[in-house]
């Protein structure tokens, strides 16, 4: 039901603080998200507290905190000088609290009680983020049926916005450090670092970043994702040379025609050619094959 009606608001109050519209009766009739105030938020994270920040961005900070007596929560911190970011955050508060897909971090709610500062507040997951899980050879390490059914279900998502949400939309900032995962391995993609677009041509930016994870999935690691090298490898049928030590000594259900089968479809979807390059309905296909 909220969908559009900030974008609608915004033409009508032009002359007014955006902001605003979060404190109409009819947008908080309508809100599917909870409206905090910033005493509540500043509770939560315990006055933004340094251990609890999670990350720096740009124009942001985010934090780890608690609501309701312990329900684990991301709060986003974000600064803005004018109108013109004001309705863009707007628009992506449209756009999130329209979001229903298990495989995203669900936005809670908002905030707008300082000036110049929107505080947005999201599902947070304990259980750690995929980049973390891939780097640990330990109790958090994933086996390949894992990290299968994971990638599965990033693209899923994926998809979710592009072919199931008006305009189709892109996420434009995913990677392993922004993937949580539940208590039962299911991905959850953070929404605090996206910077959502209906831009086309984002298209190929979202594949990419896509590729990169296939490619982190198979090696565990962001540092030995080299195309060039992994495509050489595959080449001359070392690929077991760049796989994660950790699922070549735990290979129970390890398939290596299906690892390099993933590991070709990573190198087309990074791919400085667009002919080469899959589209995420393709992706979704082959994970599913």
């Amino acid at each position: 039901m909220l969908h559009g009606l900030l974008g609608r608001s915004i033409q009508k109050r032009r002359d007014c603080d955006p902001c605003s519209i979060l404190k109409t009766p009819d947008f908080q009739k309508n809100c599917s998200i909870r409206i905090f105030s910033y005493v509540e938020l500043e509770r939560a994270t315990n006055g933004f507290a340094e251990k609890d920040r999670l990350g720096n961005f740009s124009n942001a900070m985010i934090y780890a905190g608690a609501i309701d007596g312990g329900i684990p929560v991301a709060v986003e911190k974000i600064q803005y000088t004018g109108q013109k970011e004001l309705s863009l955050l707007l628009n992506k508060i449209n756009i999130l609290s329209d979001l229903s897909h298990v495989n995203f971090a669900r936005l809670i709610g908002c905030s707008t009680d300082l000036s110049k500062t929107m505080f947005l507040v999201y599902e947070l997951f304990i259980n750690g983020t995929l980049e973390e899980h891939l780097q640990s050879k330990e109790s958090l390490a994933l086996c390949w049926h894992d990290r299968i059914n994971i990638a599965a279900g990033i693209v899923k998502a994926l998809s979710y916005l592009q072919y199931e949400i008006s305009p189709p939309t892109y996420h434009h900032n995913i990677s392993s450090a922004n993937i949580f995962l539940d208590k039962d391995r299911t991905p959850r993609i953070a929404l605090f670092c996206s910077v959502f677009s209906p831009i086309i041509e984002k298209d190929e930016e979202e594949i990419c970043n896509l590729g990169l994870i296939l490619l982190e999935i198979i090696t565990g690691s962001k540092s030995a994702t080299d195309p060039v090298v992994l495509s050489k490898k595959i080449d001359e049928g070392k690929l077991d040379e760049v796989i994660d030590p950790f699922l070549l000594s735990h290979h129970e259900g390890l398939h290596l025609d299906e690892v390099q089968r993933v590991a070709e479809l990573g190198l087309r979807c990074v791919s400085v050619s667009n002919k080469t390059k899959p589209s995420i309905l393709e992706i979704e296909e082959e994970l599913e094959s």
